[in-house]
This record gives C-alpha cells, sequence and structure tokens, in this order.
C-alpha cells in the first residue's frame, strides 16, 4: 500500500490518512501525522530530507513522456509544447515552476486553497539551493485576477 501511495502521492487527505492508520493497527509499523518544517526536518524522527536530484536517464525519460502525451493530444498541442521548448532553452533557466500545481499542492483538504505563499516559498526555495540560478514560473494570467482562482 505505502509502496503505490508514494508512487502517486506528495501528500496524503485526512480520509486517506485515517484509512492508513486503519490498515496498520494490526502491523508492526506505525502510523503518524507528521510534519516538516522550512530545512526539511521531520518532526517525528528529527531527520532532514534530501532532494533527490533526477539523473540523465530520469529527465530524458521525463521528456520523453512529457513528448508523447503531447503528441497524444494533438499536432497543436504537440507543436506549442516544442515552441515553448525552443523559447525556454537559450535564457538558461534552470527549473520551471507550475504555479497552479505548486499553489494547490496539499490543498485539497478543508480549508485548503489556491496559496501564492506556496508559489513564494518555491521560488525561494530552489534559488538557495541552487546559487539563485533563473527560475521561470507558469502562471496562467487567468489565475492573477481575484475574481477567478477557485478558494481563493
Amino acid at each position: 500500500i505505502l509502496a503505490a501511495l508514494q508512487a502517486r502521492q506528495s501528500c496524503v487527505s485526512e480520509t486517506s490518512a485515517t484509512q492508513l492508520r486503519a490498515a496498520f493497527e494490526q502491523s508492526i509499523h506505525s502510523v503518524a501525522t507528521v510534519t516538516v518544517d522550512s530545512d526539511g526536518v521531520c518532526s517525528a524522527c528529527g531527520v532532514a530530507l534530501s532532494a533527490r536530484a533526477m539523473d540523465a536517464t530520469q529527465r530524458q525519460h521525463a521528456r520523453d513522456t512529457i513528448q508523447e502525451a503531447a503528441a497524444a493530444a494533438g499536432d497543436v498541442a504537440f507543436l506549442d509544447l516544442n515552441a515553448f521548448a525552443e523559447w525556454v532553452q537559450p535564457r538558461g533557466y534552470k527549473y520551471v515552476i507550475d504555479g497552479p500545481n505548486v499553489a494547490y499542492r496539499c490543498q485539497n483538504g478543508g480549508g485548503g486553497s489556491f496559496s501564492f505563499y506556496q508559489i513564494d516559498l518555491a521560488i525561494k526555495a530552489l534559488r538557495r539551493a541552487s546559487d539563485e540560478q533563473s527560475v521561470l514560473l507558469i502562471l496562467p494570467a487567468r489565475y492573477a485576477v481575484s475574481s477567478y482562482v477557485p478558494n481563493r
């Protein structure tokens, strides 16, 4: 259960956490809700989590998968993706952030909402970790209009 969850989710809803706790009640393992502070330290065990960079094979697999998805979506999507790649490459961005996905990360529970704060944290963390390398934020214009952004 945990391996499948880890492969698909970066955060767990309260409902899922309750189901996991129930599933592990009879096992030798324990399940707890924990927090990770801004330095990446787990509140339960005190261990600092480390970021893991993708190796060349993983990066190529990601590129291939994205290209395949764009091709499956049709010629326009495929051409748009390639045009974007050609625009980004000479500009030297080290990271590209998908703003809405970062803003909504782990926000699917009660009280969750679009969070500009999370976007800001992600950008600052990437800049700190990469000696101030360039970060490109992709945020569709409609997300900058307060009347549009859901759960804001």
